[in-house]
C-alpha cells in the first residue's frame, strides 16, 4: 500500500522541488513574510527621503534648487509609498487572507506577487 502512495505522490514531489513552483507556492503561503519585508524596506526608504528633505531645508541650502534627478526620486518615493500603503490596506481588508484560512489563494498570490515586484 505504501508503495502505491509513493508512486502516486512521486510526480507531485518532484514538481514541488522545482524552484519556479516553490516560488509560486511561497506567494500563497508566505504572503505575510513578503509584506513584512516590503514594509521594512519602505520604512528605510521613507527614512532616507526624510533625511534628504531635512538636509535640503537646512539654512545653508535655502535658495538652492535640488537637481531634477533628486526631485524625480523624491516624487517616485512618494508614489511608491502610496502604492505600498494601498497594498497593505488591501491585505488587511481581506478577511480570509489574514488568518489561517487558505481558501483565498488567488488573493494571497496576487498580493504577494505585487509586493515582490516592489522589492525587486
Amino acid at each position: 500500500m505504501l508503495d502505491v502512495v509513493k508512486l502516486c505522490l512521486a510526480p507531485c514531489c518532484s514538481c514541488f522541488q522545482s524552484p519556479v513552483v516553490r516560488e509560486d507556492m511561497s506567494y500563497v503561503f508566505c504572503t505575510k513574510e513578503k509584506l513584512d519585508r516590503l514594509e521594512s524596506a519602505m520604512t528605510d526608504l521613507r527614512a532616507k527621503k526624510d533625511d534628504i528633505e531635512r538636509e535640503l531645508n537646512l539654512p545653508q541650502h535655502r535658495g538652492k534648487q535640488p537637481t531634477n534627478e533628486l526631485q524625480r526620486w523624491v516624487h517616485k518615493v512618494g508614489e511608491t509609498d502610496e502604492k505600498v500603503t494601498q497594498l497593505l490596506d488591501e491585505y488587511s481588508k481581506r478577511s480570509c487572507v489574514t488568518g489561517p484560512c487558505f481558501l483565498n489563494c488567488i488573493s494571497r498570490y496576487s498580493i504577494s506577487e505585487k509586493s515582490n515586484q516592489f522589492i525587486k
